[in-house]
Parts: C-alpha cells; sequence; structure tokens
C-alpha cells in the first residue's frame, strides 16, 4: 500500500486519458461521416428509383400515344 501519490503515474494516467478523448473524439467524427454516406447513398437510391419510374411512364405514355396515332393513320 503506497502512503504518497507516485506523480510519474499521475502524469502517465493523465497522457493515456487525453489519448483516449482524442481517439474517441476521431471514432465519433469517422461514426458521423459513415452516416452522412449513408444517409447519402439511400437519398442516391431513392432518387434513381424516381427517375426509372418516371421514365417508365413517359415509356408507356409514349408508346400509347403511338399507337393511338398508328391506328388514326390506318383508319384514315
Amino acid at each position: 500500500m503506497q502512503t504518497r501519490k507516485n506523480r510519474k503515474n499521475d502524469e502517465t494516467s493523465y497522457e493515456k486519458m487525453l489519448k483516449l478523448r482524442r481517439d474517441l473524439t476521431k471514432a465519433i467524427l469517422i461514426i458521423e461521416m459513415v452516416k452522412n454516406r449513408e444517409s447519402n447513398k439511400k437519398e442516391l437510391i431513392l432518387l434513381a428509383l424516381q427517375i426509372f419510374e418516371k421514365r417508365f411512364h413517359v415509356s408507356s405514355c409514349f408508346n400509347d400515344l403511338i399507337k393511338e396515332m398508328f391506328l388514326i393513320v390506318v383508319i384514315y
């Protein structure tokens, strides 16, 4: 059992705590960046889906219009 504190141990502990804090701060930053990346990927997928749906709808409408024009031409 020690009767007095050893200053070297206190300094070492303090340095370890500073390093731990720095590492945890970096980890939090990395986690936030990953969260933003995944959010952006999700948004990109949703936008790609909307583009696909709109192109499909336009294509479908265009095909219907061509069919109607063909019928009009055939009738006359």
